[in-house]
């Protein structure tokens, strides 16, 4: 048709397409199309048009698919602090933690410092500043490791437990006999080191261990009216754990027992009253330091 007071023709759009793309999804008929891009990088998408005498005109969008932040997964941080690497992102982004115990130095640097003074697991977040992508990774910072073991002596002969204190700061133990148990046995006199550690930190503590003779003795008569000692049944000892002596008449029967070392037999029976002068017999059950057991036995004159 021609336009008033023109000598012209205006052209009429017979067909308009977008150039086929497997990344459009939808419109590809219609001025407005929707697409999908798979991956970062520029897509160019033409737009077609042929009028009413078959002439063909296009021009190109040109769309630019920014890449996706990336940051670390998880991370431990050795003494309180966690060096962020790795972080990529097209426009930069900002750094923050709910928690207030976790301080991070530049937040809007990519790979900031990121310390705290309390043990424990933070959750922190990166938005980026392009698409306002939100991201989280969690980081452990371990406690400091602690751990110690006890300096004893034991009986010769004998052998006993040696305990690293087991507690939440220990992942693994050690010792230098090459066990990795928190408990070892040992019946050797010497240096025994236990180092206990977790993921950041070692720490280590020494047991010595010493021997001595234990030794046990029971007298063989007792005098009740004595003024210069030997007036009570006692042992001598060395290196007793656990101990029961019983005092047995002639007929077998158990007139008295004890069950500490330190203690004795004063010459009375369970019922308090002096037993008759003549000979008794004591068996003794006893455990030394380290579990090796002894049973003694004899014979004891009582006299007034």
């Amino acid at each position: 048709s021609f336009f008033p007071g023109m000598s012209g023709y205006q052209n009429i759009v017979m067909n308009d397409f977008w150039s086929n793309d497997p990344t459009i999804l939808s419109g590809q008929n219609d001025t407005l199309i929707v697409v999908q891009p798979n991956s970062p990088g520029n897509y160019s998408y033409q737009y077609n048009i042929v009028d009413d005498f078959g002439c063909e005109y296009d021009t190109t969008v040109t769309l630019f698919v920014q890449p996706l932040p990336e940051i670390f997964d998880s991370g431990i941080g050795c003494y309180m602090n966690f060096q962020v690497m790795g972080t990529t992102s097209y426009a930069g982004g900002v750094w923050t933690c709910a928690d207030t115990a976790i301080v991070i130095n530049t937040p809007t640097m990519d790979n900031p410092n990121i310390a705290t003074s309390t043990p424990g697991t933070y959750t922190v977040t990166y938005t980026d500043n392009a698409c306002n992508n939100v991201l989280t990774a969690e980081i452990y910072y371990p406690p400091y490791a602690w751990t110690e073991t006890f300096d004893t002596i034991i009986c010769e002969g004998a052998s006993i437990l040696l305990s690293a204190n087991v507690n939440s700061t220990i992942n693994s133990f050690v010792w230098s006999t090459g066990e990795t148990t928190p408990n070892i046995t040992v019946s050797s006199p010497g240096n025994y080191i236990v180092s206990g550690s977790n993921e950041c930190y070692t720490i280590t503590d020494t047991a010595t261990v010493g021997n001595k003779i234990c030794t046990l003795s029971a007298p063989n008569i007792i005098s009740l009216s004595s003024t210069v000692g030997n007036n009570m049944f006692f042992v001598q000892y060395d290196g007793i754990a656990e101990f029961h002596c019983s005092i047995l008449n002639r007929w077998g029967n158990v007139i008295y027992e004890y069950s500490d070392p330190a203690g004795g037999w004063n010459g009375r029976s369970k019922s308090g009253d002096i037993v008759e002068e003549g000979t008794y017999f004591y068996i003794i059950d006893a455990t030394f330091e380290g579990g090796r057991e002894i049973k003694e036995h004899g014979f004891v004159q009582l006299k007034y």
